[in-house]
């Protein structure tokens, strides 16, 4: 059976090699087409001046055609938009409601440098002092796994989280609740942390199209006073639609976009995005790195 697709494959390729490209030179080069480089579209024989043109040609049409697909799958979905009940929002005035009382005497240290964190916070009317844990978090590992992408993501966010109060908690004085935290971003079973490059982050941005962001946060609670320290992790999920060229360009902003700075390279929370997004599983909050009901939870644990 497979002696037979090898014959018909090289009758196929002997086929074409004997027939004339639309074109006399290479498209790419400008030098005249070669029998290696002859390949099909849309019905015609085009020709290359070598294998590699040819090769580049052909990845550069599955792009288009995987992007052609995404848009015809997008066009023909029912268009399901994120629940407003779970926007960031509506998440921080149901958790401000029930805050916890924080013990006479004692403060609320958030360990974060996180703009988003320190925003989403706020929102929930809990009074707090921000004090940054400056550490390498790419030294952190968890899992045994060789790459870092392979790590267990719970377990590599709670690590990280920990090491970041482990290292405020030698200068806090005894009379703080410390709230420190971590995310990271699944896709297709991978883990992914803040993009490294522009070219990275549009790649990521466009593969959202084909596999909704999983976030994965951890948040950990300690208290200086009794020493005791409290965690948990919270998974939410986001579906897209594709994005076009020049959305991804906004949100890049030529490197300078927010989305170089967040897991996943991407963010929820900006006018530019808000039509392409679609259902969400969990919520806003969580998504965008401060799960609050599990930090208010858990900042009640640790003062009892």
């Amino acid at each position: 059976h497979t002696h037979t697709h090898t014959q018909t494959d090289n009758t196929q390729h002997i086929y074409i090699a004997h027939m004339s490209s639309v074109n006399p030179l290479c498209p790419w080069s400008g030098s005249p087409v070669v029998s290696e480089g002859l390949t099909q579209w849309n019905g015609h024989v085009v020709g290359f001046c070598n294998a590699g043109c040819k090769e580049k040609f052909d990845r550069a049409r599955k792009h288009f055609d995987d992007a052609v697909a995404a848009a015809a799958a997008n066009a023909n979905v029912v268009v399901v938009t994120p629940d407003e009940s779970s926007s960031a929002a509506a998440v921080a005035a149901e958790v401000a409601k029930r805050l916890p009382i924080i013990p006479e005497g004692m403060e609320v240290v958030l360990g974060s440098e996180s703009k988003y964190r320190r925003d989403l916070l706020k929102r929930t009317g809990l009074q707090f002092t921000v004090k940054p844990p400056n550490i390498d978090e790419k030294a952190v590992t968890a899992g045994g796994q060789e790459s870092r992408a392979e790590n267990d993501p719970a377990a590599l966010t709670l690590a990280i989280a920990k090491a970041k109060a482990q290292k405020l908690l030698e200068t806090l004085p005894n009379n703080v609740l410390l709230i420190t935290s971590d995310q990271v971003v699944m896709y297709d079973r991978y883990i992914r942390e803040k993009p490294e490059s522009v070219g990275e982050c549009r790649a990521y941005l466009q593969s959202y199209a084909t596999a909704p962001a999983v976030t994965v946060t951890a948040v950990v609670v300690t208290n200086t006073k009794t020493g005791k320290s409290v965690s948990g992790v919270d998974t939410a999920k986001q579906f897209f639609r594709a994005l076009p060229p020049h959305v991804i360009d906004e949100l890049i902003a030529n490197g300078k976009g927010d989305v170089m700075y967040c897991s996943g390279g991407f963010v929820v929370d900006v006018p530019a995005i808000e039509p392409y997004l679609a259902q969400r599983v969990g919520t806003e909050d969580s998504i965008i790195g401060m799960p609050l009901d599990l930090t208010v939870r858990l900042l009640a644990e640790a003062a009892a």
